[in-house]
């Protein structure tokens, strides 16, 4: 029996209006699946929707025409199921690391499990040194370390990222591609992860979903089955780039 993908978009349309100017279609009859456990990563040139389709995914928009669903639900809205890390680290300056992270939780009806978020400012993103430090005194990987335990603590099926690290320096983005390569090994959550680098993308997506602009249609599926743990520099990988980079100038 067929599993239900995790995530599935099907002829999904986007037309932003705007008053006295014309209409703009931002995506166009996009389908694609992401399966359980799945990293996949939306790959394409400014404009061409990859955030949109986050967005969408998220609830945060609703398409113009067309379905998402996550799982067996119609997404109609933000939902538990479905956690969202932002290129702009969205923490609130006058709260601590820690009251942050704990933050979503609170605004929820569940109990806050304390040992749990510990574990997630820990061990899993290496932040519980840094608790009670508001996000001043942070570096931009900390922040982002931060966000992440945020979305993490609150246990989502789906994690969706809009280029997480492209603001950071290319020391610091690399290991936090590393870390995000640990959580997800660990936890095998669904990852959908924006990104305008084919380095990034050839090295973090078991699937790369290649789009074209003006509007956003869907380009190609590339499929990357480089085992890991994958090595930068190794021909395999380098070998993924070339075959994306050869798709991208058809």
């Amino acid at each position: 029996m067929e599993q239900t993908p995790k995530l599935r978009f099907d002829k999904v349309d986007m037309v932003f209006f705007r008053p006295n100017q014309p209409p703009v279609q931002v995506l166009k009859s996009i389908s694609f699946d992401v399966g359980a456990g799945e990293f996949v990563c939306l790959l394409g040139p400014s404009g061409c929707g990859k955030s949109t389709i986050l967005n969408i995914a998220a609830g945060l928009i609703r398409p113009s025409a067309g379905t998402v669903t996550a799982g067996s639900r119609l997404v109609t809205g933000p939902g538990w199921d479905r956690g969202v890390v932002f290129q702009e680290y969205a923490l609130f300056p006058w709260l601590t690391v820690r009251e942050n992270v704990v933050l979503g939780a609170k605004s929820g009806a569940g109990k806050v499990d304390h040992v749990r978020f510990d574990h997630f400012l820990g061990v899993t993103t290496g932040m519980y040194a840094h608790k009670d430090k508001l996000p001043k005194e942070l570096s931009g990987g900390m922040k982002q370390r931060a966000a992440i335990a945020r979305t993490l603590a609150n246990d989502p099926e789906i994690i969706l990222m809009d280029e997480p690290f492209g603001a950071l320096d290319p020391y610091t983005r690399e290991a936090l591609q590393d870390q995000l390569v640990e959580i997800w090994s660990a936890s095998r959550k669904t990852i959908m992860f924006v990104t305008h680098s084919v380095e990034e993308a050839a090295y973090l997506a078991g699937v790369v979903i290649l789009l074209k602009a003006h509007p956003g249609e869907l380009k190609a599926v590339i499929r990357n089955e480089t085992r890991w743990p994958r090595e930068r520099a190794s021909e395999e990988l380098i070998g993924i780039e070339r075959a994306i980079r050869r798709v991208e100038r058809t």
